[in-house]
């Protein structure tokens, strides 16, 4: 589950945020399903061969003050602006979305067929679990989990830079590759690109050279060897599917990486 807090947002100039789950049109693949429910929304997702994922998001109102004194000491009643006491989403086109004023909570999560038979419900259940534990407590347990591991290893370096560069890089890593699947070029982070259509470099591929290969190799000098394991994992999992291909592709046995 995913959390992200939007506090502080100011009556003046942000009356509403609208929070919108959409996937870009891809010509070889039927459009998903989406639907929303009061303060939850989804999207689902079937592709041909059975694989199904399931995103959906629960918007949290949590009221505001920022500026609130100050637009009741200087705008006239009528211009109040008011923080969200409830949320109700609808699919409007292509996307399904909602408009929330005000602080609000955010928890996302994605549930696919390869970890649940009933990916909708058990979004469900993971969203309402996460919510009635609040985000202060997941957000201790957040910061636990970076506290056992940061103390594993450091660098000081003469430049400040680059030694601010090599905590950056080590982050990146922990975010990206402590699950698989871990992520092809460019990790999780994308965008803004000079395109129309926000895509990943080269649809976030996994490229079969030093692309894919260079990015573990630090975790084991930087004393982080766990942080390999979902990368071997990855491939692991991926390795009925490259066979098919091989055979398909190349009528030998066994699995060609080309």
């Amino acid at each position: 589950v995913l959390v992200i807090r939007v506090k502080d947002v100011s009556p003046l100039v942000c009356w509403e945020n609208t929070v919108e789950i959409f996937r870009q049109i891809d010509s070889h693949l039927s459009s998903p399903v989406l639907g929303a429910k009061n303060d939850c929304l989804w999207l689902d997702m079937r592709f041909p061969d059975g694989f199904r994922y399931v995103m959906m998001i629960r918007i949290i109102p949590t009221g505001g003050t920022a500026y609130r004194d100050w637009m009741k000491k200087n705008l006239r009643k009528k211009y109040w602006q008011h923080p969200s006491s409830s949320v109700k989403g609808e699919v409007v086109g292509d996307r399904v979305m909602a408009k929330v004023a005000g602080d609000f909570d955010l928890f996302l999560t994605v549930v696919t067929s390869k970890e649940s038979t009933n990916p909708m419900d058990d979004a469900q259940d993971l969203l309402n679990e996460a919510v009635n534990i609040g985000f202060a407590r997941l957000h201790k347990r957040h910061k636990k989990w970076w506290t056992t591991f940061w103390p594993k290893s450091f660098v000081q370096l003469e430049s400040s830079l680059l030694e601010q560069l090599w905590y950056f890089s080590l982050y990146q890593l922990a975010s990206c590759y402590r699950k698989p699947p871990v992520p092809g070029l460019c990790g999780l982070w994308f965008g803004p690109n000079d395109e129309t259509s926000q895509m990943l470099p080269w649809h976030g591929y996994y490229t079969n050279d030093l692309n894919s290969q260079i990015v573990p190799m630090p975790v084991f000098s930087a004393n982080h060897p766990e942080l390999a394991e979902p990368f071997l994992k990855t491939f692991l999992n991926m390795l009925p599917e490259v066979k098919k291909e091989t055979k398909k592709l190349y009528n030998i046995n066994g699995a060609m990486f080309p």
